[in-house]
C-alpha cells in the first residue's frame, strides 16, 4: 500500500488524504479509516487514478455525500473516491447539465428559484447527483429516472459515454452504475419544466416542515432508510 500512495501522490491527482476517518464522511458519523482517500480534480485525474488502481490490484470505491451507507468501524483498506472537484453547474432555459459531484439538495433550490420544477422531490435528500442517479433516489413518488435525460459515464476500460435515460436501467432505487461494477458518474443533463417559482418554493417549504416534525435532525441519520411496501 504504502508504494500505491507514494505513485499516487507524485502523480498531482488532487487532495489525498491518509488515514482519513469515514465518520466524517458519512450522516451516520460513523466508520473507520480510509486508508487512502482521493478527491481527483478532475476527469483526467480520475483516469488515471482508476488505472493507476487498476495496475497495483487495488479495489476502490466511490463516496458521495456518505447519506445512504453505513460503513465498518474497520479500516478501510480500498482507496476512496469523492468527487468533490465534481460540482459545475450550467443551466440554460430548462435544460440543466451537473456534476456528479453536485449538492441535491442545493441543486433543487437553484433551478426552484429559478422556476424550474422536478427536482422537488429532491429538496431534502441530502445527497450528491451522481448518488442520486446511482440509485435513483426519489421521494414522493418522483424518482430521478423522471427528469434525467442522459449521463455521462466513465467505464472500467477508462473510455467515456453518454447514455441516454433508457439505457441507464432505472428500477426502484437502482440503476445500471450500481448493477455493472466499475462505472462512475461524471455528470449529468436533466430535463425541468417551468412552473411558478413562489409555487414550488411553497411545496418544498410545507414538504421540510414535515420532515423536520417527524425526523431527528439533531442527530446523526440518513433520513428514511425504509423501502416502501
Amino acid at each position: 500500500m504504502k508504494s500505491l500512495i507514494n505513485k499516487l501522490h507524485s502523480l498531482n491527482l488532487g487532495e489525498i488524504k491518509e488515514n482519513e476517518p469515514l465518520s466524517r464522511h458519512t450522516t451516520y458519523r460513523v466508520g473507520g479509516l480510509a486508508k487512502v482517500m482521493v478527491i481527483p480534480k478532475d476527469i483526467k485525474a480520475l483516469q488515471t487514478l482508476i488505472r493507476t488502481l487498476k495496475e497495483h490490484n487495488t479495489d476502490w470505491f466511490v463516496l458521495g455525500n456518505g447519506s445512504n451507507v453505513l460503513i465498518s468501524d474497520k479500516v478501510f483498506n480500498s482507496v476512496v473516491i469523492k468527487l468533490n472537484s465534481f460540482n459545475h453547474l450550467k443551466i440554460k432555459e430548462n435544460e440543466v447539465l451537473v456534476g456528479a459531484g453536485y449538492s441535491t439538495i442545493k441543486l433543487a433550490l437553484e433551478t426552484a428559484r429559478l422556476g424550474l420544477s422536478g427536482l422537488e422531490f429532491a429538496s431534502g435528500i441530502p445527497g450528491t447527483i451522481g448518488g442520486a442517479i446511482y440509485m435513483n433516489s426519489g421521494a414522493y413518488k418522483k424518482e430521478m429516472k423522471d427528469i434525467v435525460e442522459a449521463v455521462y459515464i466513465l467505464k472500467p476500460d477508462g473510455n467515456m459515454v453518454w447514455l441516454m435515460n433508457e439505457e441507464m436501467q432505472f428500477e426502484y432505487r437502482s440503476s445500471l452504475l450500481k448493477k455493472e461494477k466499475g462505472y462512475i458518474c461524471l455528470e449529468a443533463k436533466l430535463h425541468l419544466k417551468p412552473r411558478d417559482k413562489e409555487e414550488i418554493l411553497s411545496l418544498i417549504e410545507d414538504r421540510r416542515r414535515r420532515r423536520f416534525a417527524s425526523q431527528p435532525f439533531d442527530m446523526p441519520s440518513a433520513g428514511s432508510v425504509f423501502k416502501n411496501p
